[in-house]
């Protein structure tokens, strides 16, 4: 109402409209096309909220898994051993597996406080160095440096590339810009940085099919499928293609792992909560044959 423009209204209030989205507002206004753009947008907003609901769901279930194996054994160190200590005043010598019992409980019960505090701290101090951006490339190329991890880390960065590549160019944005604000819609700093380089490589003349390849980012039928998009000249319906089988694929990864966690958990839970049981019940047979 005061004259701005509504990309220079948005631009006000960037923790709400990334650049990605103002940019495109942008485009739009100068093109007279903004309800195509908007309803990219939506698409495209849609697309990530599906994605944070998928990843929220494959690390769902593994956390509570573990909290709940972490507060079991915190139950039994803190309520079921002490009880048990009245048992074992008056042996001489007790074995080793009750002797490591016994300490690990006095351990828990005396510094379990100053332990929660200093992981508290640490947790704290990481996300400060985090957050002043020391962090970010060491953890991100961690991330795909890990086995399991890798791949998943690839596929949901490739839907973020190329979702906005496939918004970006048909909402009529060039080339060289659509791959430049791609690339800063990545979250993965490695990879950001590498796909960073590949508009200046095409500005120097090299194919948008091989600067995307030396990425690592795309498989060998996804490669082949930029060369025909760039050989016809229809690289939007190509990224959008990408995009779709690489969501699909990241729908059928998360639902193998989530299926193959829960057991490995559960066993895992098991474990961990049945060896203190077992030691206890050798502790108390033990003293039971001392006594005998």
């Amino acid at each position: 109402r005061q004259g701005q423009s509504l990309s220079d209204a948005l631009e006000k209030h960037p923790k709400i409209f990334d650049t990605l989205y103002v940019n495109l507002v942008k485009i739009g206004e100068s093109s007279g096309n903004l309800p195509v753009v908007f309803a990219g947008l939506a698409k495209d907003l849609k697309y990530k909220k599906e994605l944070r609901a998928k990843i929220i769901q494959a690390i769902t279930y593994p956390s509570v898994i573990f909290l709940v194996c972490i507060f079991s054994v915190l139950f039994i160190f803190n309520f079921v051993v002490p009880k048990l200590t009245v048992m074992f005043n008056d042996v001489a010598e007790l074995p080793v597996y009750t002797q490591v019992l016994l300490t690990v409980s006095d351990w828990i019960q005396n510094y379990q406080l100053y332990a929660a505090g200093l992981l508290v701290m640490i947790g704290l101090g990481l996300h400060w160095y985090k957050e002043q951006g020391h962090l970010d490339h060491k953890f991100d190329e961690g991330l795909l440096r890990t086995p399991v991890l890798k791949n998943s880390v690839t596929l949901v960065e490739r839907i973020r590339f190329t979702s906005s590549m496939s918004l970006m160019l048909n909402s009529g944005v060039k080339l060289d810009q659509a791959l430049t604000l791609s690339a800063g819609s990545i979250k993965n700093k490695a990879i950001a940085r590498t796909l960073a380089n590949v508009s200046q490589k095409i500005r120097k003349g090299e194919s948008i099919t091989s600067s995307l390849k030396k990425t690592g980012l795309f498989s060998s039928l996804f490669v082949s499928l930029l060369e025909v998009g760039e050989e016809s000249g229809q690289m939007a319906p190509v990224f959008e293609e990408i995009s779709a089988r690489s969501r699909s694929e990241f729908s059928s990864w998360t639902d193998r792992m989530t299926s193959l966690i829960e057991p490995i958990m559960i066993l895992f839970m098991g474990g961990v909560v049945g060896s203190v049981v077992v030691v206890m019940l050798m502790s108390i047979v033990s003293v039971n044959d001392i006594g005998f």
